[in-house]
C-alpha cells in the first residue's frame, strides 16, 4: 500500500476517552487503548511519521495524553484539531490540513479512526482509512477501507507485516 503517513483519532483510537471527551479535565479512568503504545513504537521504530486529528480542541486533546501517557509519542506539531481548521468532520478540511502540515500527499495517507463521521471526512479527503470498531459497530463506520477490533491487527492492514508485533 505504500503509506507515508498514519493519521490516528484520538477519543477511541489513542485514549480510551470517546464516552468522555466533552469533559475538561477529562475524568479518571482514562487510559491508553490496549496495544496503541506498541504500535506507535514500532511505527517510531520504522521511521513512518505519524500525526492525531481531533474533533477536540487541543487544551483537551492534550489533558487526555497527559493522563494517559500519551504525550511522549506526539510532538506539538504532530497534534491537529477541528480549532486548526474551523470546521469539524465529517468535513475533510482536517485531514487535509494534517498531510498538508506534515507534507504528505492525501493519497499517501491512512486514517485509523473510530467514527462514522471521520470515516467520512477520511474518504471525502482522498484518503484510505481504517475503522477500529471498539467503540462502534462496522456497520457504524460504512464506508472504510477495511475494519479492525485490536490494534494488534493494524500492522497487516498497514502492509507492515510482522513491523508491529501482530
Amino acid at each position: 500500500m505504500g503509506y507515508e503517513l498514519v493519521i490516528f483519532d484520538n477519543d477511541g483510537v489513542l485514549v480510551d476517552s470517546e464516552p468522555l471527551s466533552d469533559t475538561i479535565p477529562p475524568s479518571r479512568g482514562l487510559r491508553p487503548v490496549p496495544g496503541v503504545t506498541e504500535v506507535l513504537a514500532a511505527l517510531s521504530a520504522l521511521g513512518m511519521p505519524y500525526c492525531v486529528t481531533s474533533s477536540s480542541g487541543h487544551e483537551q486533546i492534550r489533558a487526555t495524553h497527559d493522563a494517559t501517557g500519551m504525550g511522549e509519542w506526539f510532538e506539538e506539531e504532530w497534534i491537529f484539531s477541528a480549532e486548526d481548521v474551523g470546521q469539524d468532520k465529517p468535513a475533510p478540511d482536517l485531514f487535509l490540513h494534517a498531510a498538508d502540515m506534515m507534507g504528505v500527499a492525501p493519497a499517501r495517507c491512512v486514517v485509523v479512526e473510530a467514527g462514522g463521521a471521520g470515516v467520512r471526512a477520511a474518504r471525502a479527503a482522498g484518503m484510505d482509512v481504517f475503522g477500529f470498531t471498539s467503540v462502534v459497530p462496522a456497520e457504524e463506520l460504512a464506508g472504510a477501507t477495511a475494519c479492525f477490533g485490536e490494534m494488534k491487527e493494524l500492522s497487516s492492514l498497514l502492509g507492515l507485516g510482522d513491523g508491529l508485533g501482530a
